[in-house]
């Protein structure tokens, strides 16, 4: 039986996979920012100290599944030994 970390794992990685692969309903409707929102470029562009710019232009949710799916099986092959 999993301990229940590993099932609460495994849940947010169903979910988090569910998101990510259906488009947001509101992404369909033209909808006015709120006044507050942000839209203008931040004016001090450089990274934060220690890391560097993200240029990876990639698909980053599916690559962030795949990880989650490779820790989650590494999890479980680990529970089925103990």
């Amino acid at each position: 039986m999993p301990s229940p970390r590993l099932t609460l794992l495994i849940a947010f990685a169903c979910t988090s996979a569910c998101l990510f692969q259906q488009p947001c309903v509101a992404q369909n409707k033209k909808k006015e920012s709120p006044d507050w929102a942000v839209l203008e470029k931040a004016p001090d562009q450089k990274p934060l100290p220690n890391t560097k710019a993200l240029t990876d232009t990639s698909d980053l949710s599916s690559k962030m599944i795949a990880g989650i799916d490779r820790f989650l099986l590494k999890q479980i092959a680990q529970a089925k030994t103990n």
